[in-house]
């Protein structure tokens, strides 16, 4: 399992430590909040306000935030989930703690300043704009949607209404839960306890309270379809969805096995069909998205015009495969996953964002348990998995 650790600090964080040799570090740190929480008037909140924090603090201007960071040779980016929030840095080992104080910093200390929000509001109408320029990303963030009830279905960005509507009180009420009790700190690398928990135990002290929510998501009955025409396309870009167990379930390592053989790689089901033997894409791939509370997955490809309903004809046809899946086509994927996962681990910032999960869903521990996991499931399982009762799709052609 490595050399980790669990430890709860007196200001209510908990701590994933895990030590390593190289002296590099990953200093990350996830609140319990994102969008799967948000309703539909206030959606892409969790998001605008993981922006905002970065526009400054009482101590250090945007510019300040950035240059400490990367003049110390290190990397400082953020995210929004459906079930949380993160942030982190990636620095050498020296530089830990300064790794340390700018997150806390950033995190608990924002400004949240009237300009910074309006500046930052356009930025954030731009991002949208990206996602629905590119065809890719706006046929993988509407799938979701076809899946799930507003609000989970709704994209994690918000809509151009919601995000202008937002206001800075609703981005204070919404820091509020911003506070210790409420997060987890993962931090990978070669480090000493003594040189980083009393610098946590200090700068992760926050006198703002609040009260855990419950995620709004409600999986669609039936599921629906999308077709879109758009002037100036080349390609027909295809996403098929469907559902998947959650990281609360015990199927979950089936549904990893699933994916991987479906398409993941080029050695993948749909790669060697659509792509090689026929030529219908340069890019097809199959993705997991899982969380505690939710799991689906989804099948995007850019193929050639007019051969879009083909194409769904032939991702159908490779789930049905599932049923004849043979003893060393799943075990050959055990391997590939097994070894995946060892190469991931490589990267100290993959794992940090690992034991987050595992923390979130249950124990992070769990995530030296992979392999061993993967090992033990049975090849029934996964046919029982690839019985796909209710699928959905997105076509912008």
């Amino acid at each position: 399992m490595g050399d980790f650790e669990k430890i709860k600090l007196k200001n209510g964080i908990t701590v994933l430590l895990e030590h390593r040799k190289l002296p590099i570090v990953s200093v990350m740190a996830a609140v319990k909040y994102g969008s799967a929480y948000e309703n539909e008037k206030l959606k892409g909140i969790a998001h605008f306000l993981e922006h905002l924090v970065f526009k400054g603090t009482k101590k250090r201007n945007q510019k300040q935030i950035a240059e400490t960071i990367e003049g110390h040779g290190g990397e400082i980016n953020a995210a929004t989930a459906e079930e949380f929030t993160f942030f982190y840095t990636k620095l050498p080992s020296k530089h830990a703690r300064i790794g340390a104080e700018i997150i806390s910093d950033i995190m608990l200390n924002p400004l949240l300043k009237k300009e910074d929000l309006e500046q930052e509001r356009k930025v954030i109408m731009e991002e949208i704009n990206l996602y629905h320029d590119r065809p890719e990303l706006y046929v993988t963030d509407k799938i979701k949607g076809m899946m799930y009830e507003h609000p989970f279905g709704l994209s994690p960005l918000g809509s151009r209404k919601s995000v202008m509507s937002i206001s800075r009180n609703d981005l204070l009420k919404m820091h509020s839960f911003y506070n210790p009790k409420q997060m987890i700190l993962s931090i990978v690398g070669k480090i000493k306890e003594e040189d980083i928990l009393p610098l946590l135990e200090k700068q992760f002290r926050s006198k703002i309270k609040s009260k855990p929510l419950s995620p709004i998501i409600k999986q669609k009955s039936k599921f629906s379809n999308m077709l879109e025409d758009r002037k100036g396309l080349e390609q027909a870009h295809v996403c098929f969805g469907f559902g998947m167990p959650p990281l609360s379930s015990k199927k979950r390592y089936s549904a990893n096995i699933f994916n991987s053989i479906l398409g993941v790689g080029m050695s993948s089901w749909l790669w060697q069909d659509i792509r090689e033997k026929r030529g219908l894409a340069y890019t097809i791939s199959s993705n997991l998205d899982q969380g505690k509370n939710y799991g689906y997955c989804f099948v995007y490809g850019g193929v050639r015009k007019g051969h879009a309903n083909e194409t769904l004809d032939l991702i159908k046809k490779a789930i049905s495969r599932f049923q004849n899946l043979s003893k060393r086509d799943f075990e050959d994927a055990k391997e590939r996953l097994i070894g995946n996962f060892e190469l991931a681990n490589e990267r100290s910032d993959r794992t940090s964002l690992s034991l987050i999960q595992e923390e979130a869903v249950k124990d992070a521990k769990e995530h030296y348990l992979y392999p061993e996991r993967i090992s033990k499931v049975k090849l029934s399982e996964i046919k029982e998995i690839a019985r796909i009762k209710n699928h959905a799709f997105v076509v912008l052609s």
